[in-house]
């Protein structure tokens, strides 16, 4: 999930101006907050608040399981599937151990493509 958090501080710091009167040294210490880079000293943090605007559950976290979705699956998503590295799985292709299908210069996978393969290569007992 995705959370939309404001945070809000609360900072102050001391500074002296030379000045005529009070509002003239409020002019002046604003003259400079007001300059890019205005320095006025450390800044200490008073207070912070934090609070959570808005939650996006919709961001997609995870693929939706292999019975899901599209009939073909390009290589990286196959990948995530099986629980492989993207080369592993280029590698599998290439050496004919699953089907694919090749739509101009990419590679896709069939979703019955890889059950057959994760059923033609499931062992049960020590020595397969």
């Amino acid at each position: 999930m995705r959370y939309r958090v404001r945070v809000s501080r609360v900072q102050s710091a001391e500074r002296q101006a030379r000045a005529v009167d009070e509002e003239d040294a409020i002019r002046k210490i604003q003259e400079e907050l007001d300059r890019p880079y205005g320095y006025l000293g450390s800044w200490q943090t008073t207070a912070t608040y934090i609070e959570v605007l808005e939650v996006d559950p919709a961001i997609r976290t995870a693929l939706p399981p292999v019975g899901e979705g599209p009939m073909i699956l390009p290589l990286k998503d196959a990948a995530k599937h099986l629980g492989v590295a993207y080369g592993a799985m280029y590698e599998l292709v290439n050496a004919g151990e699953i089907e694919h299908l090749r739509l101009g210069r990419r590679m896709f996978i069939s979703r019955d493509a890889l059950k057959a393969f994760v059923a033609s290569n499931s062992h049960a007992g020590r020595n397969p």
